[in-house]
């Protein structure tokens, strides 16, 4: 088992030093040496054609564990400002306050144009963690209530009835 943030005492049986860097292929070898003395130990063959065989495979490249998958992060490409999207004032401003930015990323721009536009219809947003896929669909749905409830603010603010004329007679 391997524990990082801590050291773990080394004996006979734990050959493996972790140190407290997380440097991430340590780490993987550390967990596959440990994971191959468990199989060998749990599986200990009698027959010395079965053991073998056992040994071949477990020292065979890709056997217990495949290679690691990184993703370097890259920097998401710019877009358009929040401002000149087709979004309320007030909720452009929220969202360059809350992603401390004044532009939103390409992705979230053009997901919010295709979604807020005259052609709107799926769209399907994939991209790495912490690149704002939720403000891609939930400010188009904030924006479209906003609108619909224009009508009504509209009407408080003129002073119209915000009741049908038949309910206004009664």
């Amino acid at each position: 088992m391997v524990f990082l943030g801590c050291l773990p005492e080394r004996s006979e049986t734990n050959q493996h030093h972790v140190s407290m860097s997380l440097n991430p292929i340590v780490i993987l070898d550390q967990v596959i040496a440990e994971y191959r003395d468990y199989v060998r130990s749990e599986f200990r063959a009698k027959d010395p054609t079965l053991r073998a065989a056992l040994e071949a495979e477990l020292d065979r490249p890709l056997f217990l564990a495949q290679e690691p998958f990184y993703q370097a992060h890259r920097p998401f490409y710019p877009g358009a400002r929040w401002e000149d999207l087709a979004l309320e004032p007030a909720l452009a401003r929220a969202a360059a306050t809350r992603t401390q930015t004044e532009t939103a990323y390409l992705h979230q721009s053009q997901a919010i144009s295709h979604l807020l536009g005259a052609e709107a219809g799926p769209l399907v947003v994939t991209t790495g963690t912490g690149s704002g896929k939720t403000e891609c669909f939930l400010l188009p749905v904030i924006q479209n209530a906003l609108q619909d409830a224009a009508p009504v603010r509209q009407a408080r603010t003129y002073g119209h009835p915000c009741v049908s004329d038949e309910r206004a007679g009664q």
